[in-house]
């Protein structure tokens, strides 16, 4: 959403706000007095508005593959904190969402970037019990699932291919003929995947 905030600064250099509009005009026409005249270009609007839209546009654009998974995230997030736990009880697919979020932006560290690379998701590997503690995974095996999940011509990975990377990693803590459930119990056992981790990173 753009907000318009007008703001005028005084002979101190103070900035004094005068009003904040929910929903600021984008035209960069000037109108004239009379109905009949045509419009002229605003030099100061076009100067102030276009390169603001251009901001706008690019951000709108920045994260729109990740788009639904993120708006769920934290729209349920908000929902949590506003309602007791009798009476909103986030689904599967949330906690699931919610706990690769969490380890995805660990492993991006403070810089909050929207990828990581090969070895950020190593790291991943020493700093879980889980992980480490698996007879069945080995620290190569990350860079392994990185690139399986990428491919070779891809250098980092975002938010989207990082869920994917989690699964197979997942997997290959478990022996297929013995460990994974049938059916709807995969998806909590991943969870429980899931859960471990951040408990560990946190």
């Amino acid at each position: 959403q753009v907000i318009g905030i007008d703001i005028i600064i005084d002979s101190k250099y103070n900035a004094w706000l005068l009003e904040i509009n929910n929903s600021p005009s984008l035209n960069i026409m000037f109108e004239k007095e009379f109905s009949n005249e045509e419009p002229e270009l605003s030099e100061i609007d076009k100067i102030i508005k276009l390169p603001m839209l251009s901001d706008v546009i690019e951000l709108a654009n920045m994260f729109r593959k990740n788009k639904d998974a993120l708006e769920s995230i934290d729209r349920h997030k908000s929902m949590a904190k506003i309602y007791s736990n009798s009476v909103f009880h986030p689904n599967p697919e949330f906690n699931m969402l919610h706990n690769v979020k969490i380890i995805f932006n660990f492993l991006t560290g403070l810089k909050k970037k929207d990828t990581i690379t090969s070895s950020q998701f190593t790291k991943l590997y020493a700093s879980s019990q889980t992980l480490v503690n698996n007879e069945r995974l080995v620290k190569h095996d990350m860079a392994l699932v990185f690139t399986a999940v990428l491919g070779k011509l891809k250098t980092v990975m975002d938010f989207t291919d990082f869920k994917y990377a989690m699964y197979k990693l997942y997997l290959k803590t478990k022996d297929a003929k013995k460990d994974l459930p049938e059916g709807e119990d995969i998806n909590a056992q991943f969870t429980k995947f899931l859960e471990s981790i951040v408990e560990e990173i946190s």
